[in-house]
């Protein structure tokens, strides 16, 4: 945890009816919430899991998913059960409207909103912010949670102060898991910390999918083309597109393998480390393809598995 950012934050507020507006960046799973849950209670002195001052915004479930959601408990279904519950892939400009509404009510207590994720903010929603970060209302304080400034408008940034949030070591993250998970063989959380590069979140990601024995099977599928095996392909590739397995721990664990295939063949080759790097700019542009378009999973793991073989021949 970042304490010497937490007293710079808390420093910002000083006075009573102070006002303050911070941009929190690091990258996935560095441990921005849980940062923002220490700082939250730091500032409000509330200890438990719904604090009335602080309200957060985020990407959440659709109208329309909500209201699927509460006919399935209605009607008895596990809300797992509901495949086609699709979230929101932006923050609209009515779900900040209704955040500066929270700030706008008068209180004697540090009222804080949380935008989670605020890249995901769409233009219309960053502008509907910019008057409240121009003309804070009295005793407040903005945190902006992002991964990637660059998505943000610059009349945003030039309006917040900027704390960045560190990878942790291996080290740290090692000692972190084994408090998380003291069942966990050291030697295990110690390939899981290597593996996740130092994000909290992803190392939770791949404890929760068996990312170790994913990352094994991964590695046994990425083989030149002429020692293909489109029946083991098949299986994997049928395992991750019905459900059984994570995709997105799938894509970080394929990407994580073709940017140490890179790291690797650097210290033999650097051409063919530029082969590699652009075998992951390729493979990732594939990742974003598959979002944006809704591609068939299957058929996009062919296209990367496919295209990694032929990198490898």
């Amino acid at each position: 945890m970042d304490t010497a950012l937490i007293q710079q934050i808390v420093k910002s507020l000083h006075g009573g009816q102070a006002s303050a507006s911070w941009l929190i960046v690091g990258p996935r799973g560095v441990g921005k919430r849980d940062f923002t849950e220490a700082l939250a209670q730091q500032l409000t002195g509330v200890n438990a899991p719904y604090n009335p001052n602080v309200q957060w915004l985020e990407c959440n479930f659709t109208e329309t998913a909500k209201k699927d959601i509460q006919k399935a408990i209605l009607a008895g279904q596990k809300v797992e059960d509901i495949t086609d519950l699709a979230r929101k892939t932006e923050i609209t400009v009515d779900d900040v409207r209704d955040g500066c509404q929270f700030l706008a009510l008068k209180s004697d207590k540090l009222k804080i909103l949380v935008i989670d994720l605020a890249d995901e903010m769409n233009e219309n929603a960053q502008n509907a912010l910019l008057k409240t970060l121009e003309e804070p209302y009295p005793n407040t304080l903005i945190l902006l949670l992002c991964e990637n400034v660059g998505k943000l408008l610059p009349t945003i940034l030039s309006r917040c102060q900027m704390g960045r949030l560190k990878e942790l070591s291996q080290d740290e993250m090692v000692q972190q898991l084994q408090k998380k998970h003291p069942e966990k063989p050291l030697a295990e959380l110690q390939s899981i910390a290597e593996l996740s590069s130092g994000s909290m979140g992803i190392a939770q990601d791949l404890i929760a999918s068996d990312g170790l024995k994913l990352y094994s099977e991964i590695k046994a599928l990425c083989v030149p083309i002429k020692n293909f095996s489109i029946s083991a392909l098949s299986v994997f590739n049928d395992k991750v597109s019905s459900g059984d397995v994570d995709f997105e721990v799938v894509k970080y664990l394929i990407s994580a393998y073709i940017a140490q295939l890179a790291k690797d063949n650097a210290l033999q080759s650097l051409e063919n480390a530029y082969d590699f790097a652009e075998l992951y700019q390729a493979i990732n542009a594939k990742w974003r393809d598959q979002q944006i378009l809704n591609l068939d999973k299957k058929q996009t793991l062919f296209s990367v598995f496919y295209a990694i073989g032929e990198a490898l021949s």
